[in-house]
């Protein structure tokens, strides 16, 4: 084979770059050689009884040479075989000690090389790669630790948002399907003489939020600064019952349900945020407002690609705020800044301006003003609107924040 060959071929060379002229007649060999015989090319008799003879003097010894070089390898891949064999040219022999001629060489034999994967080293390797891994193990378990439970606690915060989500979206669903089932509203009404913003509705609890400091009356408590409560469900009716408060239903928190007065927005509603649940909140007070007041004005500042849930059938559509001005009638004085005023006051609304896009600073301004008017009018914004009256945050889970209620409702699904 082509690879023994190069093997056999460079331990013979390492063994001939070895070898050492031996003195003519030298009988013993130094320490650490070994007496060799290379063999010639030519035509002379190189069988294995003729270099006995004429290194040992005596054929007879051929085959002490034979049980020293038996299978060794040769340079050119041979080897001795049996004592028929005849070595070739190039071939390095080695002769027994007592071997003496001109003939004869010494030689260092060549250390042979142990391969470098052996058992003991294979262990070695093991044994150091587990004490690797175990040192890094008891170094790194504080680290390991506190990454396994990050992500433990990411893994648990995803699933519980998902739960919420779900949860969200039964809620939302419900609370839609009792707005479009229930023409009936809870009464947006508090103790005699006692104007209220809106309720709180539980089945055996009520909320009411007042615009007065004063205590409360009997069979009320006094839970903040313009939050009453008492024990049982607030009245139902579908009509309201001085012609002015127009109650809404904007959502609910589990078996709670909110209402407001929109008589008492004095300017505009902006919903910022997540854009489909301030959609979803708008149409859902649409839907309460017209269902109430029928004959109410609606016009949308919309473009044509508008949400058509902000924009119903039938509804006048202008291109912006400024457009407005030949609709709405304003306020007698000079244009106001901003929507919010110093008290909010309480009136008969005739007309709501829905706005599908957040406001600038100007346009607010503008809008500001008209809502001013003797119109009777109030604005629904979707998105911000500098200086609202009412300012909503809506989230991406169907929940909306109302911070002067400090309060987060769900609001219901589009209703249909």
């Amino acid at each position: 084979m082509p690879a023994l060959r190069m093997i056999a071929a460079a331990l013979a060379a390492i063994l001939l770059s070895l070898l050492i002229p031996a003195p003519a007649g030298a009988a013993d060999a130094p320490a650490g050689t070994v007496k060799v015989y290379v063999v010639p090319a030519g035509d002379r008799d190189e069988s294995l009884a003729a270099i006995a003879e004429r290194t040992l003097g005596d054929p007879a010894r051929a085959g002490e040479i034979l049980a020293l070089n038996q299978a060794r390898p040769q340079p050119d891949g041979g080897a001795l075989t049996a004592a028929g064999d005849t070595p070739r040219p190039g071939w390095v022999l080695q002769l027994p000690d007592d071997a003496d001629g001109p003939e004869v060489r010494l030689a260092r034999p060549a250390t042979p090389v142990k391969p470098f994967w052996n058992p003991a080293l294979i262990l070695s390797l093991i044994g150091a790669v587990l004490l690797g891994l175990l040192t890094v193990g008891v170094l790194a378990r504080r680290p390991i630790a506190r990454r396994y439970r990050a992500v433990a606690v990411r893994v648990a915060a995803r699933r519980e948002a998902k739960r919420h989500r779900a949860a969200q979206a039964r809620l939302r669903t419900r609370l839609g399907a009792e707005i479009r089932d229930d023409a009936g509203a809870p009464r947006v009404s508090g103790p005699a003489g006692v104007e209220v913003f809106g309720l709180l509705a539980a089945p055996g609890e009520t909320t009411a939020f007042v615009g007065t400091s004063a205590p409360p009356p009997a069979g009320w408590t006094a839970d903040a600064p313009g939050t009453w409560r008492r024990a049982g469900g607030p009245d139902r009716h579908a009509a309201s019952p001085d012609g002015a408060a127009l109650p809404v239903r904007v959502g609910g928190t589990g078996d709670e349900l909110l209402v407001l007065d929109l008589s008492w927005l004095d300017g505009a509603l902006a919903v910022g945020g997540d854009p489909e649940v301030a959609t979803s909140t708008l149409a859902t007070i649409l839907t309460e407002t017209t269902r109430r007041r029928p004959g109410l004005r609606i016009v949308a500042v919309a473009g044509p690609d508008a949400d058509p849930r902000l924009v119903p059938p039938g509804v006048h559509r202008v291109p912006d705020v400024a457009a407005l001005a030949g609709l709405i009638p304003g306020p007698a004085g000079p244009g106001a800044t901003g929507v919010m005023r110093d008290a909010a006051r309480r009136r008969r609304l005739t007309g709501l301006i829905v706005v599908a896009h957040p406001l600038g600073a100007d346009e607010a301004g503008r809008l500001a003003w008209l809502c001013d008017g003797p119109g009777g009018w109030a604005a629904l914004v979707r998105g911000d609107a500098p200086g609202a009256f009412w300012s909503w945050y809506a989230g991406p889970d169907g929940e909306v924040r109302i911070p002067w209620l400090d309060r987060v409702v769900t609001v219901p699904s589009p209703v249909a």
